[in-house]
């Protein structure tokens, strides 16, 4: 009966044996997926990184070409209304007497108007 139990202590301890290996082995092998997926993880961090770097120029960019378009405009808005500044006073300086009655008329108009208005309202 001794000689059964150190057998059977034999055989337990060698399948502990193998089972210690079978797990050394799947160990190794978890450690490798882990370590393969940290990679793929990692690389797919950097490749997010760089894409909004990438984004981050392109927005710039478009800020800075919209703000170049935005002076160009009010550049060439400022440029037509001095232009048509000065096309005013050059008429208004070479027939001053017509704008003169122009804006006699026009204010007549207006009082007028304001003027009936009151009329009405008594």
């Amino acid at each position: 009966m001794v000689q059964e139990k150190e057998k059977e202590k034999g055989k337990i301890n060698e399948a502990l044996e193998i089972l210690e290996e079978a797990a050394k082995d799947k160990k190794e092998e978890l450690n490798k997926l882990v370590g393969s997926g940290y990679a793929n993880v990692r690389e797919l961090f950097a490749e997010g990184l760089k894409k909004s770097s990438q984004a981050q120029e392109k927005l710039g960019d478009a800020v800075s070409d919209g703000e170049k378009i935005v002076e160009e405009t009010i550049q060439k808005g400022s440029m037509y209304v001095q232009d048509a500044t000065n096309q005013l006073e050059k008429e208004i300086r070479n027939k001053p007497m017509l704008y003169l009655t122009i804006v006699s008329a026009a204010s007549l108009f207006i009082g007028y108007l304001l003027g009936s208005k009151k009329e009405g309202d008594k």
